[in-house]
């Protein structure tokens, strides 16, 4: 859907929960002005074996492009307490949100704050 679109500039990808695994893959090997993760699994071992089957590696595309993790205080909390690769990321911004905040907010706010 992206490459039939014909942007003329790298998108912005938006993805909310297991289809933040997608976005990742599709980020791996595409360029992109930014992408928002909502809710991700914080490693790929946290996949239930009901959702992929196989246990896939962990991402490896350099995180040199502005990137924001959307979640509730507790999942922000295990990216950074497990040493995620993207924790230590300049690039990357942790937005927090509780349950009864939607992610739009903070959507807009980023995006803005990044002139998008």
């Amino acid at each position: 859907m992206i490459r039939s679109s014909m942007i003329p500039f790298p998108p912005v990808i938006i993805a909310e929960g297991y289809a933040a695994l997608v976005a990742q893959t599709y980020i791996s090997s595409h360029p992109a002005s930014g992408l928002i993760l909502i809710d991700p699994p914080v490693t790929n071992k946290d996949i239930p074996k009901s959702i992929i089957s196989e246990t896939l590696p962990e991402f490896t595309y350099e995180p040199k492009f502005p990137i924001a993790v959307i979640a509730e205080e507790d999942k922000l909390t295990q990216f950074q307490s497990k040493g995620h690769r993207l924790a230590d990321s300049p690039y990357v911004d942790f937005l927090h949100r509780d349950k009864a905040s939607g992610a739009f907010r903070h959507i807009d706010d980023w995006l803005d704050r990044l002139g998008i």
